[in-house]
């Protein structure tokens, strides 16, 4: 055998599913790690965590044989035993929204990875043996919700909760009403937003529940965004370094993406390894935004920062100096003081950049900036044909007035 100690999973035990941690399992060869896990003769699923559901309520089950499948491919087979728990499915009252639609209610201590139940409805004046309509419904913290459209606002039908097992025994709840002539009241949507599933180094499974109430949504999905970084590349800082993106967004920059349905349930992919993303589902009615709530998810392996090329050009585009610098850091001129050459007017000193030096964030550009001196005026630029000046003797001098200035015959300003 290739494992260490025990067999043992971490059992967490539901009335129709259990989920087996095996993630304190290690392999003797100590750089082998479980990378997938599955019922033997079933699908594998990724990690060392296998949530197995579609079994039946309060019933024993002995030595299930698991398949653990390590990174490099050792294979080994574990016998895990346990009990499911009593099965609560209690149907309530519906809540009619128009003439024609209703939400379908209901409680219940299933797993949110249940997917094997929902409502049964029909006419309440179908003989009794006939079999009713049987709609799917995802399970959102212990609640059930559907949503009945095409009701005719006449008819009394009744309905109520159903889980079927992966055997195809068949579980309900009691019976409830449905009448919609007298509606008058409306009802926001409903809307959850589920654990992430399938976390890998660029891409996550992410899914939810988004139940329209009086309206109908005309657009719904997920929002997302990246928060933090927890493992960068040269720094293994927990979430503190200011780093890029592969894709498409800065830390906090919001995006969305759209998915149909009521069970909704996207794959994101092009994401940052060693990242934590947060998400939730939203739906829109109008202008409207209506959210579920938040939950999160970190990418896995280590985050490298992209380096931008930051470029310094003197006054007239000459380069001064280019370098790269990791996005989040301070670019820095390390080069001799521009200097930018006296024209007939002025003389210059440097006084910075423009625009103003921030962090890295992509290519950047920044010129050098220069004060202008004016140098002493020249006769002949006083007495230029355009400008009215006067000669006068004073205190035995020739003076230029000009305007509200005095200067001496050299062109020196003297008052």
């Amino acid at each position: 055998m290739n494992i260490k100690g025990l067999c043992n999973a971490e059992i967490s035990n539901a009335p129709t599913s259990v989920s087996l941690d095996f993630s304190h399992i290690l392999w003797t060869l100590e750089q082998n790690y479980i990378s997938s896990c599955g019922i033997e003769g079933g699908e594998q699923q990724p990690g060392n965590v296998l949530e197995y559901i579609g079994l039946e309520p309060e019933s024993e089950y002995k030595d299930v044989p698991i398949v653990l499948i390590s990174n490099t491919g050792e294979m080994e087979t574990v016998n895990v035993s346990f009990t499911t728990t009593a099965l609560e499915l209690t149907t309530k009252s519906s809540k009619p929204v128009s003439g024609t639609t209703a939400i379908l209610l209901a409680e219940t201590n299933m797993s949110d990875a249940e997917v094997n139940c929902g409502f049964e409805y029909k006419r309440n004046d179908a003989p009794a043996d006939m079999e009713g309509t049987k709609v799917f419904c995802p399970v959102a913290s212990g609640q059930m919700a559907g949503r009945l459209k095409n009701l005719k606002d006449d008819v009394y039908y009744k309905y109520r909760a159903f889980y079927q097992s992966a055997a195809g025994n068949m579980y309900y709840g009691d019976w409830q009403y449905i009448f919609t002539g007298d509606v008058a009241v409306e009802f926001d949507p409903i809307l959850y937003t589920y654990g992430a599933t399938v976390v890998k180094e660029n891409e996550a499974t992410i899914s939810g529940y988004a139940l329209a109430g009086s309206e109908d949504f005309t657009e719904q999905g997920f929002e997302y965004w990246a928060e933090s970084r927890v493992d960068v590349q040269g720094d293994n800082v927990q979430g503190t370094k200011v780093a890029p993106r592969r894709m498409p967004a800065a830390l906090n920059e919001h995006f969305f993406v759209q998915a149909s349905g009521i069970a909704l349930r996207v794959t994101l992919t092009n994401l940052d390894a060693g990242t934590v993303y947060k998400y939730r589902v939203y739906g829109k009615v109008g202008d409207q935004y209506y959210y579920g709530s938040e939950q999160a998810f970190t990418t896995t392996g280590t985050y490298t920062p992209p380096t931008y090329t930051i470029t310094f050009v003197n006054w007239d585009g000459a380069t001064l100096q280019s370098s790269q610098v990791t996005e989040g850091e301070m670019p820095e001129y390390t080069g001799a003081t521009p200097e930018r050459p006296e024209d007939e007017q002025n003389t210059y000193s440097f006084k910075g950049w423009s625009p103003a030096i921030v962090t890295a964030t992509a290519d950047a550009t920044y010129t050098a900036s220069y004060a202008a001196t004016p140098k002493s005026q020249g006769i002949d630029n006083v007495q230029r044909d355009d400008v009215q000046c006067t000669k006068v003797l004073r205190d035995g001098q020739i003076v230029i007035l000009r305007g509200e200035k005095v200067y001496d015959m050299t062109g020196q300003e003297v008052r």
